[in-house]
């Protein structure tokens, strides 16, 4: 009866801490971001749909040629180094311009790159890639809420409205290392 009972209070906590690890941290209700599914169903498997956040209603670039369509510098593709990458795992986002654009890969417990540097007022585009389990985005500062299953994309949208350095995280359990997968967005 006791051996029952101890296993019983080991499962529950077991499941508790379980639990507390895979929370998800609610916003204010004053969002600016619309989180949608870019899946659309097409692969049955995927538990994790991929998603895109932008920023309903603001469309002042739209048409004008800036931040978009220049395939040179706004459009990186899976095998390119990003612009601005000084090895330190790091992006400097030193030209300001309509749309800073940066790929970024996450992977078993880290960000690549772990640190973004962006201007107030940039609009910023996260190309995220998983590259082994099923990660997600939590940037709570600017409404970023995204999660995405092994091997697939997502991409996260948002104005850099406020200064200062932001922690971005994990947001789906990923592992043993999860608690300690985070990275910078620094605004300047």
């Amino acid at each position: 009866m006791k051996n029952r009972f101890s296993a019983t209070i080991l499962a529950l906590l077991a499941l508790s801490l379980l639990l507390a690890g895979c929370a998800q941290q609610q916003t204010d209700g004053n969002t600016n971001a619309v989180t949608t599914d870019n899946n659309q169903g097409n692969n049955p498997t995927d538990k994790v749909p991929g998603s895109i956040i932008k920023i309903p209603g603001d469309n002042e670039n739209e048409g004008s040629g800036e931040g978009e369509g220049n395939s040179e510098n706004n459009a990186p593709d899976d095998n390119s180094t990003p612009q601005g990458n000084d090895g330190n795992n790091s992006i400097d986002g030193d030209n300001a311009s309509a749309v800073r654009e940066f790929s970024m890969t996450a992977k078993k417990w880290e960000w690549e790159p772990g640190t973004i540097t962006v201007n107030q007022g940039d609009r910023v585009r996260l190309n995220i890639k998983s590259v082994d389990v099923a990660h997600g985005i939590l940037l709570p500062d600017f409404n970023v809420d995204v999660k995405f299953a092994a091997g697939e994309s997502a991409t996260a949208e948002f104005v850099a409205t406020k200064k200062g350095a932001f922690t971005f995280r994990c947001n789906v359990f990923c592992g043993e290392g999860h608690s300690g997968m985070a990275g910078t967005l620094i605004v300047n």
